[in-house]
């Protein structure tokens, strides 16, 4: 990866993520009538997804060259992707379920994770269509699981009870983000011979 398009790569994910928190966020006021905040906190939110999004990415970039290197199987790689996978879902039905159960309100969490599975499949479908079948489970994975483990941390707050539309704006503005660059990550790194040969 060049310079260039790690320039590229972190200044069109901030705008990305700013552009969806603003898309986003005025939906959820319109559809569900509660307010976010005035559109410049709802922009620095944005902005501060868009960065643990890209801190998530290449985190996940270096995991995923380690786990290569340890698992030269690639069953055994697909395996471990499968069960952190259902893992990570698994915990997140439980944060749900013991923060929203009382309320009653747990189901319409669900919808959250349901939102996630089928965008992921969404997006995997496209990364297949722009690269190789291979591509299938890496980028459901990091849709899915690295989208959870980026948003957690802000929804799993004792002192704070996250309304549902915070959750929704904070699960979609990061998923956007990290679909985003998944989409677009083999446009980033492959060489200009092989740019110039496919154009």
């Amino acid at each position: 990866m060049t310079i260039k398009n790690i320039i590229i790569w972190f200044w069109s994910t901030l705008a990305v993520g700013a552009v969806a928190a603003l898309v986003v966020g005025s939906g959820l006021e319109w559809v569900t009538g509660m307010e976010l905040g005035t559109w410049v906190a709802i922009l620095l939110g944005g902005l501060i997804y868009a960065a643990i999004s890209l801190m998530g990415f290449f985190c996940y970039l270096i995991f995923n060259w380690l786990i290569r290197g340890l698992f030269r199987n690639p069953a055994a790689h697909t395996a471990l992707q499968f069960a952190l996978l259902m893992l990570v879902i698994g915990n997140l039905l439980y944060l749900f379920y013991v923060k929203y159960a009382s309320e009653g309100t747990f189901l319409q969490h669900v919808w959250i994770i349901l939102f996630l599975l089928v965008m992921g499949g969404v997006i995997a479908k496209l990364k297949v269509r722009m690269t190789n079948q291979s591509a299938f489970l890496p980028t459901f994975f990091f849709t899915v699981v690295m989208t959870t483990v980026e948003a957690v941390p802000s929804l799993n707050q004792r002192a704070v009870e996250m309304s549902l539309g915070v959750i929704w704006f904070t699960i979609v503005t990061i998923f956007i983000c990290n679909a985003w660059q998944i989409l677009k990550l083999h446009k980033w790194t492959q060489s200009k011979v092989k740019a110039k040969v496919e154009a």
